[in-house]
This record gives structure tokens, sequence and C-alpha cells, in this order.
């Protein structure tokens, strides 16, 4: 198991969610690829992916810059002679060919509407930007916005002044059957400190109502909002403990927010995945429990691939009844990238799927699905980004739940990862195969640790051998581990109370 070296999460976009990883061809010859748009020298920290990112928008492309800076080798030494595209030494000189251009079948640039009109029309980020919220730190308690910010007097006849201004990503959804709008308050009191603050506004009938506020840090990077389940997801960028504020920050933390009874604004647990309940577990030996199997585009679908700088790909979309649509990309050992956007059925087994926001930047990803029982498959997509194999995913019918726990008498850290993943282990001389994982951060909770990975019903044979697998990391660095596994789904093998015990990596 690679290292978690979730620092380099930041670096992937949406745009390499669905590849396979097989190499990209670079079809010039080697006159033509020696011909650089630039060239670039290594630094620490530099992937062949990331820079494929950066310089020509997917980290699939990254054999066209191997192949260019080989090519570019052999007519100028100072180009460095890629053997591994895996590995790269600071102060090679790469070659960086034109970003192609070439036509896509994707289809037009627009986002669907939602499959099913909301109750109330969504609230906009101006609509947003001229609203009261309750803020703990604010004068009295609240503060007003006028067209997206504030400014008042910390104190009477104080020349220090608290701001606030509203800012992206913005989304909409539902709690508990009532509509509400969610974006980032940013606040500072006059300070060195700028304070990322998560802003949840009622829709009252399309008006934004008194707006709930919860800090999530100093000065750090929101990258994803999304309602999920009667819940609402922030995923954003903080930094390890102990590094100074002056640090971009790059640790990937994902939390959850719900109204409770009183109708507060708290921080709560990751909902479970919701998704068909399995039938009854046969009573032959061996056999496969047969999972319920959903109908429509609706719910969770699953993929899983090989990744040129992780131990797998694993994609997890889900397609809420609401319209909004939401792409987690798990790359195993290295970290976890989301993104968000709509879809939309335009015919009886075809839907649109278009992605608007990765991380912080503004995207347009667009597929189009065609369903075939538990299939989908994308039938239009940017080929020139995603190559010849069309991305395909498989309806997920059921989940492997249990707990994490370990026998050492120490408590984890406040900001430890858990990993937890299905992995087919049916060829012993073949290398281990990916099929599904969560992952997520305990906030302070201690074990036993539950987790629910959803799985493929489609994807399971029954004479196959599968484990759950388990990990526990923190600021990078691995603390707990069982790579070997527990057997689950074959062979009298368990679907649900699922034990798996961490040790601590040998040194």
């Amino acid at each position: 198991m690679k290292s978690k070296q979730v620092a380099l999460v930041s670096a992937f976009l949406v745009a390499a969610l669905f590849l396979a990883g097989a190499r990209f061809a670079y079809a010039q010859t080697n006159a033509q690829a020696a011909s650089c748009a630039e060239t670039y020298t290594v630094v620490s920290g530099d992937t062949l992916g990331a820079l494929a990112q950066k310089f020509l928008g997917s980290n699939s492309l990254y054999q066209q810059i191997a192949d260019a800076t080989n090519a570019a080798n052999k007519v100028d030494s100072s180009y460095a002679a890629i053997a591994d595209p895996n590995v790269l030494e600071v102060g090679w000189k790469l070659c960086i060919p034109a970003k192609a251009g070439g036509a896509t079948t994707a289809p037009a640039a627009t986002t669907p509407a939602p499959a099913t009109a909301p109750a109330v029309a969504p609230l906009t980020l101006a609509q947003l930007g001229n609203a009261t919220y309750q803020v703990q730190d604010a004068p009295g308690g609240s503060i007003t916005l006028q067209d997206g910010k504030a400014e008042v007097e910390v104190a009477p006849g104080s020349a220090s002044k608290y701001t606030a201004q509203i800012a992206e990503p913005l989304a909409n959804g539902t709690i508990n059957g009532k509509a509400y709008a969610a974006a980032v308050l940013i606040t500072s009191g006059g300070g060195s400190g700028t304070f990322y603050n998560l802003a949840v506004v009622p829709n009252n009938n399309g008006q934004p109502g008194t707006g709930m506020t919860k800090l999530l840090g100093d000065r750090i990077k929101v990258n994803a909002i999304a309602f999920d389940n009667n819940t609402v997801k922030v995923d954003y960028l903080d930094r390890k403990e102990g590094e100074a504020m002056t640090t971009e920050p790059s640790v990937p933390v994902t939390k959850y927010f719900t109204i409770d009874a009183a109708g507060a604004l708290v921080e709560t647990q990751a909902p479970a995945p919701t998704m068909p309940s399995a039938t009854a577990a046969p009573t032959t030996p061996g056999a496969v429990a047969t999972p319920a199997v959903g109908t429509g585009f609706a719910g969770m679908w699953l993929s899983s691939s090989p990744a040129a700088d992780a131990s797998a790909l694993l994609r997890t979309m889900e397609l809420a009844e609401g319209g909004e649509a939401t792409l987690s990309n798990n790359y195993v050992g290295k970290g976890i990238v989301t993104a968000t956007g709509t879809w939309a059925q335009t015919a009886e087994n075809t839907a649109m799927v278009t992605f608007t926001k990765s991380d912080d930047r503004n995207i347009n990803d667009a597929f189009t699905f065609q369903l075939n029982g538990d299939t989908l498959t994308a039938t239009q997509y940017d080929q020139g980004v995603y190559g010849g194999n069309p991305p395909t995913l498989y309806r997920a019918t059921g989940v492997v739940t249990g707990t994490v726990s370990y026998l050492q008498k120490i408590a984890l850290p406040d900001n430890a990862v858990v990993e937890v993943y299905l992995v087919d282990v049916t060829d012993a001389n073949a290398p281990a195969k990916y099929l599904s994982g969560v992952s997520f951060t305990t906030h302070g909770k201690q074990v036993p640790l539950e987790f629910a990975i959803p799985y493929a019903g489609s994807q399971i044979q029954a004479s196959a051998k599968y484990v759950a697998q388990a990990f526990i990391s923190a600021d990078g660095k691995l603390l707990f581990k069982n790579s070997s596994g527990v057997a689950v789904l074959t062979n009298g093998a368990p679907m649900s109370g699922v034990e798996i015990v961490v040790e601590p990596p040998t040194q």
C-alpha cells in the first residue's frame, strides 16, 4: 500500500475522473514531437500526471509529455530521457507539447435542468449577498450584507472593522423536506485571521431567510459544497497541525452539517449510502446474496480502473432525485477529488450529466449516458480527453458494513483518515483489484469506527474471493493497516458485521 500522500489531491481535476489509466497515443513524428510549446524544469513534488493536468488539461495525458521529452532528447541531450513515467528527478528539463485543440464529441456546453423541478426557485449568490447572517464573532452576533459584503466597527468608535462577504461554492437542496441554500461566508475581525464559515440560508418561497453559520477554519480553501441525504457536505483543504498559516492548505477535510430539531445548524456524521437493500442471504454455502435491483438513473454508480499515479482510481457517482450530481474520485493511496453538477433524463434510457465545479475551479465536463439494466455507458463525451474507451459505471446495489478497530491503548488524532476498500483477491498471482471504497476523517471519534462500502452486485462473482482492507493515517503518515483483509461476501463470508482489526505497520 502506498503512503497516503494526500497533498497531491489538489493537483487532480475532474477531467481524469473516468479514465482507465491507459496510455494516450501521441501520434506525431519524432521531429514534430521534438517541437516543444514550452519547456519545464522539474521541482520537488512534481509528477507527470500533475504536470499534464497543469499544461494539457488532463492528468491522463502524462504520456504525451514523456514521449515529447524523449523525442526532444534525441536531438538535444539537455532534455531528460524518461524511462519510467512514474519517476521524475528534480532539475530534469521536460518538453511540454502543444495542448491539443481537436474536435470532441461532448454535448453542447449547457447545464441540463434538474430532472425534477424544485418546489421553490433556488437562491442565487446575489440573493445571499443581501441577507442577514447569525455569526458568533460578529458585533452583536449578526451581520447584514449588501451587494455581497459588509463592514462594521468592531466596537463603537473603534478604528478596527469587522468585514464579511459571501462567496462560492453555492449549492441548493433540502434538509428534512425544507429548501435551503449553502455557501461560504468569509469574515475578519480586523486581525490577521480570515475565517471561512459555512453559511446555510432558509429558502422562503424563493427569498432568503436569516442565515446560520458554522466556522470551518482560518485561511482554508473550500473546494465543494453539496446537499447529501439531509446534510450539507463540505470539502475543503486545511493545513497540517503545527504548519505556519503562510503554508498553502493541502490536507483534505470533509465535514457534514444538518439542521437539528431546534432549528440550529450543527455538525453531524456522514450519512449512510442510500441504495436498495439486499435480499435475504441465501442458505446455499458459497452463494452470493442477490441485491435488489433498482431502476432508472437516480442512485449510486461505481467504477474501478488503473491509475498512473495511484494504486487504483475508484469512482462513485451519485445522481440525486432532485437533479444534483456528485462525483467522488478516489485515487487509492493519494486522496479524493470531488466534482459537483447536475443531471437530467433526456429520453427513456438516456441522461445528460454535466459537472461544473471541481475543487475551486469552474469546469464544464459533459456526458451523455445510456442506461442498460445496471450499467451506465457514456455515448457522448470528450474523446480528446478520455480516449476511445467509453466511461462505464455500474449500479451500487448493496453495502458491506462493519467496524475498524485496534488493540493498542492510544487515541487517534482528530484529523485521522480512515480508508476501507473492497478488494478482489481471487488470483493470488496477480495484484489485488480494488473494486470500491470509502474514506472519511474521524474528527476526534475513536475506535470502533463504523464503515459502509457500496458495491455493484453485477460485478460480484460467486466463485471469486473478496476481502475488506482498512488503513488509518494522519498527516500523510500511515498509523494502522490490515492489508491482508477480512473475507467478505462469498464462500460463506459476511456482508455485515465485518470486524477489521488494524495494526501499526512494521518498521
